[in-house]
């Protein structure tokens, strides 16, 4: 009676051991499923973010070059109103003489 026992603890044991290495499998199945997903994601993120800073670094570029010609329209403004200003100097010097 003692080895049927045994025999059944075993055989019990051989079960959950089954069961349980087959919920295993399933599990493993559905980490690897969403270590998948999260891999697309992640790589979806990037390349977005890459487009992204492309785009930053196009419109940095612009920016720049609208600055310097910004930048040379107000030299030539500083030039003609220098050149307005003597000019009217020049001319109220000559009404007072």
């Amino acid at each position: 009676m003692d080895v049927e026992r045994t025999m059944q603890f075993i055989l019990d044991q051989q079960a959950t051991f089954a069961a349980n290495m087959e919920r295993l499998g399933e599990q493993q199945a559905q980490f690897a499923a969403n270590l998948d997903r999260y891999r697309q994601n992640v790589e979806a993120r990037f390349e977005r973010n890459e487009r992204q800073i492309r785009a930053i670094r196009v419109l940095v570029k612009a920016g720049r070059k609208l600055l310097v010609a910004v930048q040379e329209q107000q030299k030539q403004t500083d030039a003609k109103l220098t050149a307005l200003i003597d000019s009217l100097h020049r001319g109220a010097n000559r009404h007072s003489e």
